[in-house]
């Protein structure tokens, strides 16, 4: 037995059923941020230019080592995870 397809797959297929390759999967980052916040993080508030992300820093210590340099410092407190109910 096999499932009907979802109404999204059926978009995603041209008529012949053939995967539609213009359709996109995955949304990017940036028009996420767009959507959700009004935030065009690909364009300086300051000149205007369009701007690239270079590099993607995890490192508790990176991050804390570049918010210092830019003066923003960090408050030292992480949140823990939330209270479960008991």
């Amino acid at each position: 037995m096999v499932p009907t397809p979802t109404h999204r797959k059926r978009c995603q297929a041209s008529d012949d059923g053939t995967p539609n390759p213009a359709v996109a999967h995955r949304v990017a980052w940036a028009t996420l941020m767009k959507r959700v916040w009004d935030i065009d993080a690909l364009t300086c508030s300051k000149s205007g230019a369009t701007l690239a992300a270079l590099a993607e820093i995890t490192d508790p210590d990176e991050v804390a080592r570049y918010l210092a340099h830019m003066g923003e410092g960090s408050s030292g407190l992480s949140r823990g995870p939330p209270e479960t109910a008991a």
